[in-house]
């Protein structure tokens, strides 16, 4: 039987990207990245303007996201607390999107430039 249960989710700011994983639901935002855990806990946000935000789930849930335009963060969250891995900020313009490979082994960076 299907679950028919919905649920609603308060953020700071227009949501630019959202990502969900089986641990937390992913916002992207002028807010910055907003990271709301499914099971327990509270949100919690990280500062700074953000557009794109894709995520990978695993025991360490792996999330990229764009930030100060040209900049694409990659960072662990494990119960709300945040690691980042690596920043990239090579891209040519604002990035509008991204996208992990079925695997999580890649990221993709799509970005306003042409």
């Amino acid at each position: 039987m299907a679950d028919d249960r919905s649920t609603s989710i308060a953020v700071k700011a227009q949501p630019r990207g959202v990502a969900a994983t089986a641990n937390a639901v992913y916002t992207a935002s002028a807010a910055g990245l907003e990271i709301h855990p499914l099971s327990s806990g509270s949100a919690s946000t990280q500062p700074g303007e953000t557009s794109a935000v894709a995520a990978f789930s695993g025991p360490t849930d792996i999330v990229a996201f764009g930030k100060d335009s040209k900049k694409v963060v990659l960072a662990s969250v494990s119960g709300g607390s945040v690691k980042v891995e690596a920043e990239f900020d090579d891209n040519k313009g604002e990035v509008l999107s991204l996208a992990f490979s079925p695997d999580g082994s890649l990221l993709a960076a799509g970005d306003v430039s042409l």
